[in-house]
């Protein structure tokens, strides 16, 4: 998620996210949530909050290629806290450039690159830990792209681990492939399994990207296992467009 109440929050998506962990953590479910920084570790306040810790055997350093064909390097860390049962893990820049993004106080400033680094992050703590999760749940289309990454790497481990896509409002903006490509956000370049209502299909990511012209709503619905929204308008909205297999 982007946003969650009482670390970072704009507008109602954090409360939202806040009410479904609560209930997942009464129905026994241990959570660790997924963010960004934007910046909430520079506070006191909630340092002392959320127990947050600088992560000290944690570094994920290294180079993205742009398409005008220049190197972009990236060094991300991370903080690790807590609230009652929920651990909360917040992805840092360790350099002036990646600092810039994932540090930025403003949510949403620079939002595809956050989201893009976060990932980046991502497929470091996969490397960092071997904790792996028995559900995948993304808050919009920025959470959910994360997620679908982590659905997408698990998969390439032998795991079927369900992704349950959140969808608050539908928002996602389209990118050209390169965006989340192994080049620039981490996404390999595989064939993947796809639900097409009465079986799966193997489908090649780039041609998944592609066929939604790199809308990013749509792409994490087709690699999701499971859709939620917030209104029975968004929901027959999504079948339009999608079809009627959702």
């Amino acid at each position: 998620t982007f946003e969650l109440e009482d670390l970072a929050r704009l507008g109602g998506l954090g409360s939202a996210v806040r009410r479904h962990i609560d209930i997942l953590v009464r129905r026994g479910f241990k959570i660790r949530v997924f963010m960004p920084s934007h910046g909430r570790h520079f506070s006191d306040e909630i340092l002392r909050r959320f127990s947050l810790r600088f992560v000290e055997d944690f570094k994920c350093c290294g180079v993205r290629k742009g398409v005008d064909g220049r190197d972009y390097p990236y060094c991300i860390g991370a903080y690790e806290g807590s609230f009652g049962e929920v651990y909360v893990t917040l992805f840092i820049g360790l350099d002036r450039e990646t600092g810039m993004i994932l540090d930025t106080w403003d949510i949403y400033s620079n939002l595809p690159e956050k989201v893009s680094l976060m990932i980046r992050g991502l497929k470091c703590w996969l490397e960092h830990t071997d904790e792996r999760p028995d559900l995948l749940i993304g808050h919009d289309w920025h959470g959910g792209l994360a997620a679908s990454f982590l659905r997408i790497m698990f998969e390439k481990e032998g795991l079927s681990i369900p992704f349950l896509y959140f969808i608050h409002l539908i928002s996602g903006p389209s990118f050209p492939y390169h965006y989340i490509s192994s080049e620039w956000t981490g996404f390999p370049l595989e064939n993947i399994r796809v639900w097409r209502g009465w079986r799966h299909e193997y489908v090649n990511i780039k041609d998944l990207w592609d066929k939604y012209y790199g809308n990013t709503d749509l792409f994490n619905i087709d690699v999701a296992d499971a859709v939620a929204t917030v209104s029975y308008g968004y929901s027959k909205e999504i079948i339009g467009r999608v079809g009627e297999w959702a």
